[in-house]
């Protein structure tokens, strides 16, 4: 589950919790966000920024905005 803890114009922060399959990586889930965000607008892009988990089930997650 992926939720939204803030958006400013340029950093979204995500928190990303659940039962991960480490063997695949993490980055995996992390990076899927931005393909799908790749989806749903062509105005922005965002780039992985920083990583941390939080608990073992449990990351937070920023990303740099860029604008089209």
């Amino acid at each position: 589950m992926a939720k939204v803890v803030s958006v400013t114009p340029d950093v979204v922060t995500l928190s990303i919790t659940g039962s991960f399959c480490y063997s695949c990586g993490v980055l995996d889930y992390v990076e899927d966000f931005v393909h799908e965000l790749k989806i749903l607008t062509d105005k922005v892009t965002l780039k992985v920024a920083r990583t941390k988990q939080t608990t073992p089930r449990s990351f937070e997650v920023d990303y740099l905005v860029r604008y089209r």
